[in-house]
């Protein structure tokens, strides 16, 4: 009788790497919260609110988020900025009729419709879908690093405006002012804060969308427009990083260095001229 040289069962401690690995995966989007809050202090609050909301609005289309992305690691921030695209145009249209008023309720209420289309049984099957993008080991831990990154930079950015929140200079005047006319109203069109008794003219659909998620969470502009900026950030860093993740599935040695390198150069290196150009400088 020959013994083999190798055996086909686990060795008895290998089981418990991969389960330790995963729980530093999980700790990572914690560590990040708790390095964020110790530059923010008590504004750590609205911040993280924030976060949850859009974590909230990413969860309830995350199986579209899946047939979108293709694969699991970039699906949950994906679904963050589909998950704000539709509830926001659902509010859009149905207060433009005058059907529904633009309030943050009624934003939780047409999330809620949206999740339920999303993970109800029929075309999209959800939570078989879910299931089986977290069945991979390699899924989770992207999803957890595509997470970490995304509150990285938000939080990143965060911080740097809490150094001078000022909403002060270039077009963050009119910014501020559109997404106060936003605040204050129940439906659309907005009112024009330059021209009394006129609906705003001009475009203004990033405004509205951030101040959708100042409504859901309750937070005011003065506070959310600073957190709009960190989060414009993040979501521009991984969705490109999510585009190249895409591109380059067929290596996977070559996916995060493109990540990396994608989303530096489309968030940074195409917006540094305000550095350069600075009269500080």
């Amino acid at each position: 009788m020959t013994v083999p040289l190798h055996s086909d069962l686990p060795a008895a401690g290998d089981p418990a790497r991969p389960r330790l690995r995963e729980a530093l995966w999980l700790l990572a989007p914690a560590a990040v919260c708790l390095w964020t809050a110790r530059f923010l202090g008590r504004d750590v609050i609205p911040w993280l609110i924030w976060q949850l909301v859009t974590l909230a609005l990413g969860l309830a289309v995350w199986p579209l988020a899946l047939r979108v992305t293709g694969s699991c690691g970039p699906s949950l921030v994906t679904g963050r900025a589909i998950g704000l695209l539709l509830v926001s145009l659902l509010q859009w249209e149905l207060s433009y009729l005058g059907l529904v008023p633009f309030r943050g309720v009624t934003l939780w209420l047409l999330a809620a419709i949206v999740a339920a289309l999303n993970w109800i049984p029929g075309h999209f099957r959800g939570a078989g879908r879910a299931a089986q993008a977290l069945s991979s080991v390699r899924g989770r831990r992207d999803l957890l690093l595509f997470e970490t990154l995304f509150l990285l930079l938000a939080g990143l950015w965060a911080v740097v405006r809490s150094r001078m929140p000022a909403i002060n200079g270039l077009e963050k005047f009119m910014d501020y002012g559109f997404m106060m006319s936003l605040w204050r109203t129940d439906w659309l069109p907005a009112k024009d804060m330059w021209l009394a008794g006129q609906p705003i003219n001009y475009y203004y659909y990033g405004q509205y969308a951030y101040t959708v998620l100042d409504k859901m969470s309750g937070i005011l502009p003065a506070t959310g427009y600073n957190l709009s900026l960190g989060s414009s950030m993040a979501w521009l860093f991984t969705l490109s990083g999510a585009l190249l993740y895409r591109l380059f599935h067929s290596r996977p040695v070559l996916q995060w260095p493109a990540v990396l390198l994608g989303g530096f150069m489309t968030t940074f290196a195409g917006n540094s001229h305000a550095f350069f150009y600075s009269d500080n400088g």
